[in-house]
C-alpha cells in the first residue's frame, strides 16, 4: 500500500531539547533525524510539539515526493506521539492558552497540516515509541527492538496492525465530525 507513518519524540532538557523524528514506509525507515532544537523549550509539551512540527514538515515533503512518482497518499499520515498534551494542542481548533501562545506559529502549522488531511497525531505508549532511540540512552533489549522495527526486521503483527488502523480511523472520524460541527455544517 506504500503508506507513510512517522514517529516524533523529544527529550526535554535545558537549554536545548534533543529531538528525533522518523518517517517509515512499508515498515522500514526512509528518513530520520536526531538533533538538538534550535529554540529553547519551556516544557515537555513544547519540546514534543516542536518535534511534531519538524516531523509534519518532513511528512509533507515526502507526501509531495510520493505524489510526483504516482504514489498519492489518500489518508493522512499518522505521526505517533507519546505526549497527550502536545496531541491535544495540535488537534485543538480553538484559541491558544496563555502558556501555548509562544508556540503559535508552529502550533498553527501542525494544526493546518491536520486540517488539510496531510497528518494526524496519534498517541503511542512511551514503551513502544521507536523515536526514543534518538533521544535517550536505552537498555540493550529496548534498543534492539526499536532498531529492528526501524529496519523492518520486526514487523507489527496483523492483529496489532488492524487494531492500530481501527484506532486511527476512529480518531480521524471523531476529528472530522468535530470539524463539521464547529464549522456549522
Amino acid at each position: 500500500m506504500n503508506l507513510l507513518t512517522a514517529y516524533a519524540d523529544s527529550g526535554f532538557s535545558s537549554p536545548r531539547s534533543q529531538g528525533y523524528r522518523l518517517v517509515m514506509m512499508n515498515g522500514a525507515a526512509i528518513s530520520f533525524t536526531s538533533k538538538r532544537h534550535t529554540t529553547t523549550d519551556d516544557s515537555t509539551a513544547a519540546a514534543e510539539l516542536t518535534e511534531m512540527y519538524h516531523c509534519a514538515c518532513d511528512v509533507e515533503g515526502l507526501r509531495h515526493l510520493m505524489s510526483e512518482v504516482g504514489l498519492h497518499q489518500q489518508l493522512p499520515t499518522v505521526i505517533y506521539q507519546d505526549n497527550m498534551a502536545a496531541i491535544q494542542i495540535a488537534m485543538n481548533r480553538g484559541a491558544l492558552a496563555k502558556k501555548t501562545r509562544a508556540m503559535s506559529t508552529r502550533t498553527l502549522s501542525v494544526r493546518n497540516k491536520v486540517e488539510d488531511g496531510k497528518a494526524i497525531p496519534i498517541y503511542l505508549n512511551t514503551l513502544d515509541m521507536v523515536a526514543d532511540i534518538g533521544t535517550k540512552a536505552l537498555d540493550a533489549a529496548t534498543f534492539e527492538r526499536h532498531r529492528d522495527v526501524m529496519t523492518g526486521y520486526m514487523v507489527v503483527g496483523m492483529k496489532d496492525g488492524k487494531e492500530s488502523l481501527t484506532m486511527v480511523m476512529k480518531t480521524m472520524m471523531t476529528y472530522v465530525k468535530g470539524n463539521a460541527t464547529c464549522d456549522g455544517n
